[in-house]
């Protein structure tokens, strides 16, 4: 009875190990993943059963994410361009805008100049 009590025993910790084991080390490197962002990183598939269709679904995980990751940052980096674009354009308008500006108060300021002349060129007109 004891024997068969011993060997329970350590089929149950050999048991156990051979289920931790891998989950321990699925767990070790979720944490990694996750605290240094690091996506590069696989767990080891070492099984066929329930675990290592955990392990296989986690690195899967990780390259979807590790894509995900690489698709924004040539996002941000086009839409950097874009707003640098964007922002020349911007400069160029509105120094345009300056200049036509410029070109209006001085039109304005000639009008105002020639107009008292013109009202004195009628009022002699008038006078004759």
């Amino acid at each position: 009875m004891s024997l068969s009590i011993a060997i329970a025993t350590l089929l149950a910790i050999y048991t156990s190990q051979a289920i931790a084991r891998p989950i321990q080390a699925v767990t070790h490197v979720a944490q990694q993943v996750t605290e240094e962002s690091n996506f590069d990183l696989q767990a080891p598939v070492t099984t066929n059963d329930e675990v290592g269709i955990l392990v296989t679904s986690l690195n899967r995980l990780i390259l979807e994410v590790q894509q995900l990751i690489t698709v924004q940052n040539d996002a941000n980096e086009q839409l950097e361009v874009y707003s640098q674009v964007l922002e020349e354009k911007v400069r160029e308008r509105t120094r345009e805008l300056n200049e036509k500006n410029l070109s209006l108060k001085m039109a304005l300021e000639e009008l105002r100049c020639t107009q008292p002349q013109v009202g004195e060129t009628e009022e002699n007109s008038d006078k004759t």
